[in-house]
């Protein structure tokens, strides 16, 4: 079930065609957020990335290391 879900996130993502273009963020395909106050694990998220989540902090989350909830928090704001 995470598999299925991680592949739909990976797949929205890369449909978006919009590429990451500030400094310090790696030049990936992003989905910008519309809801400022969606944070993992207490850092504030910026960008849904084709495998990660890019927070404010620098930090990134890849998605295999996210839990069903935070994967679920991420389904809710794209779809």
């Amino acid at each position: 079930m995470k598999n299925k879900t991680i592949d739909y996130i990976i797949e929205f993502v890369d449909s978006q065609g919009t590429v990451v273009q500030e400094e310090g963020f790696e030049q990936v395909p992003v989905h910008h957020l519309t809801k400022k106050n969606y944070a993992v694990r207490c850092d504030v998220v910026l960008y849904i990335g084709k495998y990660a989540v890019f927070c404010e902090s620098k930090n990134r989350y890849l998605y295999t290391e996210l839990d069903s909830s935070e994967l679920k928090e991420i389904l809710n704001i794209i779809s």
